[in-house]
């Protein structure tokens, strides 16, 4: 996704939630750091994990303009998934 996503960094608005409740605000902006994620970050409210069903760390929502999920994985997707996705989400 880092790879992918600068294309379309203009049209396509990205965030990187943590999904353990446990790690704060501090620890997730090391990792993205650490990792050099170009993206905000942010801690999910009480209810926004199990709003979306995110069970697992790396699950990865793709959410279009209308507030539809267009997209759902984990782990594992690659440079080809991800320009689709992207392509997809900017052509709206």
């Amino acid at each position: 996704m880092k790879e992918v996503h600068p294309e379309f960094a203009n049209d396509v608005p990205m965030y990187l939630i943590g999904a353990d409740p446990s790690e704060g605000l501090e620890l997730l902006e090391r990792y993205r750091q650490e990792f050099e994620y170009p993206w905000p970050i942010s801690i999910p409210d009480a209810g926004m994990l199990r709003d979306f069903r995110i069970i697992s760390q790396s699950t990865k929502i793709a959410i279009d303009s209308n507030g539809i999920i267009t997209y759902r994985d984990g782990y594992g997707r690659g440079q080809n998934d991800w320009e689709d996705v992207f392509k997809e989400l900017a052509s709206q």
